[in-house]
């Protein structure tokens, strides 16, 4: 969608900025559906109000396509993505089986990120083959998501891993509790007490923050760099940012799926990040390149390793807060996760454009890898620490020896 506003739209880079912080923004907000979630006795209905607000709305931009409206679009779609993430999770906790979940996870992952890879270049095709061709991508979208939601509306209810949900204790109105000031507050005082209870999942997202501004930096600098940079069409983008990344996500997304159930979550991220921070110094390889053929092969190599790498983050961001929830509410922990992604969303974006605006692009991809370096260093220093401590309790106790 965001480079539909650059290079359909005429978006600037300011407006390209406000468009990456819509998801952020609305990610805030995560923590509180954490709470109605909990409270809700039929919370599976919850999928059904993600359709309506996020995802139905979209039909809006085949009438009315412009930058503003298209701003308002995205607000109503991640809103409703910041209540879809941690439903999601509650229905992965309570019907996949622990051990194989991240398997399970990636199996599924490859099946979309394989239908994204074989629509990728018609649909840069088709993009290119005419001006207004782009409306159509949004009742494709519409109508797809909406599916989504009615079906993991239908998954149902694994009885054995039901979890207590209390319900709100305040005056009502026709049945339905009316919030109080406290209600705001407290969901921020269960954020801050699960971080101050569990200080690994607080230094892993301390860890992953860094990881976050990185990301931010390049996902707001990387339309204008595609369009006006690079000089890209839609065909090229999508063949380079679609299919070539999908394409290294297929291959690995199994792998990294094996990988994240034998390794411990900051083990895992620290590879991880390692090899993301790769795709930024490919970025600038690829300016420097001149144009023309040659300039295709570290274009293409960089989404391909992004993509691989990207396979492994999605993997983490989706199911690490799990391991660290253990048996408390998933539900809540991924909550956490996504409120603070909103945090360094706000963030990332207005460092890079500041300093894509002051020093260029490549100074800001160069900032980019090496935020991503130094989340990698510290994700791995804490993966050697939890390995420390798993071996320490996994060790025999000794018997006392008689005096």
């Amino acid at each position: 969608f965001v480079i539909i506003a650059r290079k359909s739209l005429g978006a600037n880079d300011f407006q390209v900025m406000l468009f990456t912080m819509t998801a952020p923004l609305c990610f805030l907000l995560s923590i509180y559906w954490a709470e109605l979630i909990r409270v809700f006795r039929h919370w599976r209905t919850l999928f059904l109000l993600t359709a309506v607000i996020g995802v139905v709305p979209l039909l809006l931009m085949i009438p009315f396509g412009n930058v503003q409206v298209l701003l308002g679009l995205m607000l109503l779609f991640h809103l409703g993505t910041s209540l879809y993430v941690p439903l999601r999770n509650r229905v992965i906790q309570n019907n996949y089986p622990v051990e194989p979940r991240s398997h399970l996870y990636s199996q599924i992952a490859r099946v979309i990120t394989l239908t994204a890879l074989l629509l990728a270049w018609p649909l840069g095709l088709f993009l290119d083959s005419g001006a207004d061709n782009w409306r159509w991508l949004f009742l494709f979208v519409a109508l797809v998501a909406s599916v989504d939601r009615v079906l993991q509306y239908l998954v149902p209810e694994n009885p054995v891993q039901l979890q207590a949900r209390v319900p709100i204790a305040s005056p009502g109105w026709m049945g339905v509790p009316v919030p109080r000031w406290s209600h705001l507050v407290k969901p921020w005082q269960r954020m801050r007490d699960v971080l101050n209870r569990n200080r690994q999942f607080f230094r892993w997202e301390m860890q992953f923050m860094i990881y976050g501004l990185a990301f931010f930096i390049i996902f707001t600098l990387l339309p204008g760099f595609l369009v006006e940079g690079l000089g890209m069409s839609y065909s090229k983008i999508s063949l380079g940012q679609v299919a070539i990344a999908q394409l290294g996500s297929v291959i690995m997304l199994p792998v990294m799926g094996k990988f994240h159930d034998r390794l411990n979550p900051a083990s895992f991220a620290g590879r991880v990040f390692l090899l993301l921070s790769l795709f930024p110094v490919l970025l600038i390889v690829t300016g420097l390149t001149p144009a023309g053929n040659l300039r295709m092969l570290p274009f293409l190599l960089s989404f391909l390793l992004q993509g691989i790498a990207m396979s492994g983050v999605i993997v983490a961001w989706s199911l690490s807060s799990m391991t660290f929830a253990g048996e408390e509410d998933g539900a809540l922990y991924q909550s956490i996760h996504v409120t603070l992604t909103g945090m360094r969303g706000m963030l990332g974006p207005l460092i890079g454009w500041a300093v894509k605006t002051w020093f260029g692009w490549y100074a800001a991809f160069a900032l980019s890898a090496l935020l991503l370096l130094v989340a990698a260093l510290l994700m791995l220093s804490q993966g050697r620490q939890l390995e420390r401590d798993i071996n320490t309790q996994a060790e025999p106790v000794k018997p006392a020896i008689p005096a």
